[in-house]
């Protein structure tokens, strides 16, 4: 029996808890989702019966005919337990299934502070925050949360530092994202080097120093992803069950069936395929209004170049109306994943799946198209007889080691999720290179070297040498231009001291990019200057847990040879067919764009044709 299912009418308990709802509209009367978040929690199985207040069979429920209500029946005697009213449903929910005490409270002290909270305002969903919850309110709901998730000082017993919890969504994706910038040095300025942030509910600890990013990632391989990245629903129904947020045996299957295409030794087979896109995609730009007069938008311009190219990769080749399905479903995707960074508090619980809310038709809209045209990918592959990924996956599908959520969002994660990503790391790259022009003619001498004195005796081998001059500029536009200002959390499986504190397994870590790649001693002091030679006398080792960019420890991005690959293909197709310079108005400050999540440049830069030599 599913949890959550959704009925009509009057009906039998089965075990599960019913609770009684009416249809939402707009402006309809909504305290009865309070229920609902609770046994969503407790994880308390629950059918939801939709009813119309003027039945009379409800009268036997509530006295009045309202909601919340709810009915149950007790196992020892058979009885149905009928409870009304927000409070005593919460209570009653509680006491049902709160087995440890973590919302009811544990011991004499916390139960009556919830008690009394519950009655006073229902938990602290009665007075929403924009509209002015008096401080007390506040203040019980982060002692709550900062009691469920202690953490003790080995020495002196001092607090931990953290950041105020804001209900509902703490300071979420929007501080960590789209003000991480600012946030990773105001808050290391306030709390010192190691400290807390709210993802909704859940702590996130941040880290800022190479040797406390060493001990915590050490064994990344074991750790446990944040459920839903600590996002919420919305986040969870794209990429909930992605190879990048699931962990131990679950992870280890699905990667198992999706890194075959991502490993070293295969991606030297998509440099045809890459060198291709990337040529028809300059032809499209050269026949458009910007490079045709000089100028490039880095990131508007090649924002498609790195999505077509892992679709050749993951599907082969497409129709062209199957690319054209495809290009109509980036920006629906692209706006739905826009409401998770941007805080869209609701959308953080499951029960917002029964709003009737524009980004839920979003949602259903993107979800059956995205699964329609996975499955029209795989029918082509088998007619035009390749066997690309996707092919691959699907059987993994038909035999049980992944699920269809598992395909789809992984998917999902490749192509959609990544796209930022790859077209941050891209434009900054532009940008360095526009401002520092010497480099583009070490990088383009480079490679006329190699053309005429290949090593290994085959050019195409500098397209995955990690040695060049190239992949140093890369390499140091990554540290100065982190493509985000935190990672994504990840629980660690064991308890471990850190900085003097003590941190219980499951404990989730984060680090700050910036922090680690630019205001880290180890860069010296040039360490806000762009270098590149710095990294050509650095060994991967050296710098393991002094560079944030594919992750750390066992544990790191599946896709970063292909990146790397591709990042390549388009910097020397640049490089030498064009030259790249700043304007005049970009000469001083360089913007970025303020509503991706991603950091992307937001500028235009001079992009002529290189003169023949």
């Amino acid at each position: 029996m599913a949890s959550g299912e959704i009925v009509k009418g009057d009906l039998d308990a089965d075990g599960r808890v019913i609770l009684y709802i009416i249809k939402a509209d707009a402006t309809s009367y909504i305290n009865y989702i309070k229920p609902i978040i609770l046994a969503e929690e407790l994880k308390t199985p629950y059918v939801l019966s939709i009813i119309d207040t003027k039945d009379k069979w409800f009268y036997k429920i509530h006295p009045e005919r309202y909601v919340p209500s709810l009915k149950d029946r007790d196992a020892e005697t058979g009885q149905d337990v009928i409870v009304f009213e927000g409070t005593a449903c919460l209570q009653y929910l509680a006491d049902r299934s709160d087995n440890k005490g973590e919302w009811a409270g544990r011991t004499a002290a916390e139960k009556g502070a919830v008690l009394s909270w519950t009655a006073y305002q229902t938990a602290g969903l009665g007075v929403p925050e924009q509209t002015g919850a008096s401080p007390a309110s506040k203040d019980n709901r982060e002692a709550f949360l900062s009691r469920l998730h202690q953490v003790r000082d080995v020495g002196a017993g001092k607090p931990f530092p953290s950041n105020r919890y804001w209900f509902p969504g703490g300071q979420g994706d929007a501080a960590k994202f789209l003000h991480g910038k600012e946030n990773s040095v105001k808050w290391e300025a306030e709390y010192g080097p190691i400290y807390r942030v709210w993802s909704g509910p859940n702590p996130e600890v941040v880290l800022t120093r190479p040797e406390d990013v060493q001990q915590v990632f050490k064994d990344s391989d074991r750790h446990i992803k944040a459920v839903n990245n600590n996002s919420g629903y919305l986040l969870g129904q794209l990429l909930g069950k992605c190879v990048g947020l699931v962990s131990q045996n679950e992870w280890k299957r699905v990667r198992e069936v999706s890194e075959v295409a991502f490993v070293r030794s295969t991606v030297p087979k998509y440099l045809e395929t890459i060198q291709k896109r990337t040529v028809r995609h300059f032809k499209t730009l050269e026949a458009g209004e910007n490079l045709a007069n000089g100028v490039i938008d880095p990131a508007a311009d090649l924002k498609m170049l790195p999505f077509w190219i892992i679709a050749d990769v993951l599907y082969g080749s497409l129709s062209e109306e199957m690319e054209n399905t495809l290009a109509k479903l980036a920006p629906l995707r692209e706006g739905i994943f826009r409401k998770v960074m941007q805080g869209d508090d609701l959308s953080r619980f499951n029960w917002s799946r029964f709003l009737p809310t524009n980004t839920n038709k979003s949602l259903e809209s993107f979800k059956e198209q995205w699964n329609g045209f996975n499955k029209d990918a795989l029918a082509r592959a088998f007619y035009v007889g390749s066997r690309p990924p996707v092919v691959d996956l699907y059987n993994a599908v038909a035999s049980g080691t992944i699920s269809q959520d598992h395909l789809l969002h992984t998917l999902d994660e490749i192509l959609f999720a990544n796209l930022d990503v790859t077209l941050g790391a891209i434009s900054w790259n532009l940008v360095f290179l526009a401002a520092n022009p010497e480099h583009q003619r070490y990088i383009l001498d480079e490679v006329r070297e190699w053309k005429q004195n290949p090593k290994g005796g085959d050019f195409n081998d500098y397209f995955t040498d990690s040695t060049t001059y190239l992949s140093a500029c890369i390499s140091e536009s990554s540290r100065l231009q982190p493509l985000a200002a935190f990672s994504v959390p990840q629980a660690i499986p064991t308890d471990r001291v850190i900085n003097g504190y003590l941190f219980p397994a499951g404990t989730n870590f984060i680090v700050d990019a910036y922090a680690l790649n630019q205001r880290n001693q180890f860069w010296g002091n040039d360490g806000l200057e762009y270098r590149p030679e710095r990294h050509l006398s650095l060994s991967p080792v050296k710098s393991r847990y002094h560079l944030w960019r594919f992750g750390f420890g066992p544990r790191q991005c599946m896709g970063k040879y292909v990146a790397d690959m591709m990042l390549r293909v388009i910097l020397i197709y640049l490089v030498e067919g064009y030259e790249l310079q700043l304007t005049d108005d970009q000469a001083e400050e360089w913007k970025r764009d303020p509503d991706t999540w991603i950091n992307h440049p937001e500028m235009k830069l001079k992009c002529t044709l290189r003169q023949k030599i």
